[in-house]
C-alpha cells in the first residue's frame, strides 16, 4: 500500500501554489504512477490548517496515517517540511517507520525511500533539524514583530481592550480611546465604593455593554481589578 501525506497550516499557504494540496496530491499522484501503483492501492491523508510543530501522531489525519502504515507500505510526501518541522518528531517518528520496515519517501531529497541506507538518513537528519530551527526562527520573529506592533500603538489581534477601540485592519490595525467606553470606566471607579451597585447606575445613565445590554457584576469587576491593579 503507499500513503501520500498532504499539510498545510494556513489559509496562505493553500492559496500559494507552490505549497498547495492540490501541489502536493499531484506529486505523490506521480510517484504512485511511476512505481506502478493503481488508486485501489493509493491512500492519501490530508491536514489542512494543521501546523507541523504538531506530532504527526497527534495530527487528526496524521494519527490515521500513523496507526495505518504497517510493513512493506511506503509512505509519500512532496516536501519535508511537510511532515515534520520538529526534529525530535522526525527522529521519532523515523525510528518508528524503521521498526515497522515501513519506507518513507521525501520527494524533495529525491525518490528513493530514506530508511533505506545511511546516507539517507544523514540527509534527512540534517534536513530536519534546518526545518526545525526555520520554525523556531519564524515563531521568534512573529513574536518580535508583534511585540514591536504593540510598542508602535498597533493592535496585534483579538478584541480591543474595554476603553478602546481598533482602527484600521491587518498591519495597519492600531489601538484609539474610545471616549464612551472611558467615560464607563471613570463611572465605574468613581463608585467603586459601591460595587454591586454600579451596573444600576450605568444602566440610570442610559449606558450598555458593548452587546447592548445592562452591564453584569463580573464585567463592573473585570474593569475594577484591572483599575486597582494598575493604580
Amino acid at each position: 500500500m503507499l500513503f501520500g501525506y498532504i499539510r498545510v497550516s494556513s489559509l496562505e499557504q493553500a492559496l500559494d501554489d507552490r505549497t498547495s494540496l492540490d501541489t502536493q496530491r499531484r506529486v505523490i499522484n506521480g510517484i504512485a504512477m511511476a512505481r506502478g501503483v493503481g488508486q485501489f492501492d493509493l491512500q492519501i491523508f490530508c491536514d489542512p490548517g494543521v501546523s507541523a510543530s504538531i506530532p504527526l501522531k497527534d495530527r487528526p489525519e496524521g494519527s490515521k496515517l500513523w496507526d495505518a502504515a504497517k510493513e512493506g507500505d511506503v509512505i509519500v510526501v512532496s516536501k519535508l517540511d511537510r511532515i515534520f518541522r520538529d526534529a525530535l518528531d522526525a527522529q521519532t517518528s523515523y525510528k518508528e517507520f524503521k521498526r515497522r520496515k515501513v519506507d518513507l519517501i521525501c520527494y524533495d531529497m529525491g525518490v528513493e525511500p530514506i530508511t533505506r541506507d545511511g546516507m539517507s538518513k544523514f540527509f534527512f537528519t540534517m534536513l530536519s533539524a534546518f526545518a526545525d530551527l526555520e520554525r523556531n526562527r519564524i515563531n521568534e520573529r512573529m513574536q518580535e514583530g508583534k511585540r514591536a506592533k504593540k510598542e508602535k500603538g498597533g493592535h496585534v489581534g483579538g478584541e480591543a481592550p474595554y476603553g478602546y477601540r481598533i482602527v484600521g485592519e491587518g498591519r495597519e490595525a492600531r489601538l484609539e480611546v474610545d471616549p464612551t467606553e472611558q467615560e464607563v470606566i471613570q463611572i465605574v471607579f468613581e463608585n467603586r465604593h459601591l460595587r454591586r451597585g454600579i451596573n444600576r447606575i450605568l444602566a440610570s445613565k442610559g449606558y450598555t455593554s458593548r452587546t447592548g445590554k445592562r452591564f453584569q457584576a463580573v464585567q463592573i469587576d473585570r474593569m475594577l481589578y484591572k483599575d486597582l491593579r494598575a493604580n
